[in-house]
């Protein structure tokens, strides 16, 4: 179900309403307080990985998210430097780092089709090898038409050109 879409409808429903039945709009405007702080509130929380649960948690309904794993031959050290070093030369605004927990957050500026989104990055050690994670995250919104995936591409690309020699 497309929670935000059924919010915004709801709320300006309400407005209008609120507008017929009062006859004061600039009263009625204030049924737009929940979704302008729900908003806020995730275009705050966006910047910090401590908030990572909060965009990734299945429960949260208020956005979309696509998730890919790749393995890779490079040590998890190394391979967390690398995707820091690829997220600062491309178009991807690197938020924050975790070099402990080996966790990138990248994100993608407010656009034309979205809020714009978060591009929570994990490096996990493995025997012989590194598994990296990658979640694309819209910030509010059940649709990214299409963000999420061209984020993913976009970034193995870039991933893959900086590797290159």
């Amino acid at each position: 179900m497309k929670i935000p879409l059924i919010l915004t409808i709801t709320t300006y429903l309400t407005y209008k309403v609120m507008v017929y039945t009062t006859g004061y709009p600039l009263v009625s405007l204030l049924v737009f307080i929940l979704p302008i702080l729900i908003l806020s509130s995730h275009l705050i929380l966006r910047r910090k990985l401590r908030y990572r649960s909060w965009f990734l948690n299945k429960s949260n309904r208020l956005v979309e998210r696509i998730h890919q794993e790749t393995t890779s031959d490079i040590s998890s050290e190394l391979l967390f430097e690398k995707l820091v070093e690829v997220i600062n030369k491309s178009e991807f605004n690197l938020l924050d780092t975790d070099p402990v927990k080996l966790q990138v957050l990248a994100s993608t500026s407010v656009n034309f089709w979205t809020w714009g989104e978060n591009i929570y990055i994990e490096v996990i050690p493995t025997n012989e090898t590194s598994q990296v994670n990658l979640t694309s995250v819209t910030i509010f919104g059940n649709y990214s038409w299409n963000r999420n995936k061209k984020n993913h591409e976009h970034f193995y690309r870039s991933f893959e050109e900086s590797l290159t020699i």
